[in-house]
This record gives structure tokens, sequence and C-alpha cells, in this order.
């Protein structure tokens, strides 16, 4: 599927689609997708479909429990591909206030 003209004429606009879903379960599934082919989009569509759809994931008071552990075992792998183009540092701030969120978080 990576580097085919199917990913970006079908699969990216569905993707992009499900990253903006109001369901938090299927922006989760989204995101963890959008991990497997992080290297081959485009900058923008990072910004104006994953990142919001990440920083809405990052929301713990608007979170299920088992969002938060999935979210929680991902962050990492997303914040590391998000540094081969530089948006970690940019959403920094939003990232590490998720992490003190989990640590101050009442269920352990």
């Amino acid at each position: 599927m990576i580097g085919t003209p199917r990913l970006e004429e079908y699969y990216l606009p569905e993707i992009s689609e499900l990253l903006n879903d109001e369901e938090s379960q299927v922006r989760l599934e989204a995101i963890e997708a959008t991990l497997e082919v992080i290297e081959k989009l485009e900058q923008n569509m990072l910004e104006d479909d994953f990142i919001p759809s990440l920083i809405k994931g990052l929301d713990l008071s608007q979170a299920h429990d088992e969002t938060v552990v999935r979210m929680s075992k991902i962050i990492g792998k997303i914040v590391f591909k998000l540094s081969t183009f530089d948006l970690h540092v940019k959403h920094k701030e939003t990232i590490l206030a998720f992490y003190k969120a989990m640590v101050n978080h009442e269920d352990e």
C-alpha cells in the first residue's frame, strides 16, 4: 500500500475523515493507522488532519480510561515520528501536558 497511488487516492482521504470522527475510539484507530504511513504524508496533511486529532486524543478530561491507556502506549512512537517533520517541538507543551496529566490522573 505504501508508495502506491491507491494510498493517496483512496486510503488517505478515508483516514483523514476518520481522524476527525466524533468517536474517540475511531480517532485513535485512525491515529494508529496514520502512524504506519506517516513518513509518506505531506506536512500539511499532518498539520491539518493528524495533529488536531492527536490533540483531541491527548485531552484527558474528555477521554475514557481505555483511550488514555492506548494513547499512552503509542505517544512515544508518535513523538518520534513527528520529529522527522520537526512537529514534536511545535507541539511540545501539549504532549508534555498529556504526560503530566497522566502522572496526576486519579486512576493508576
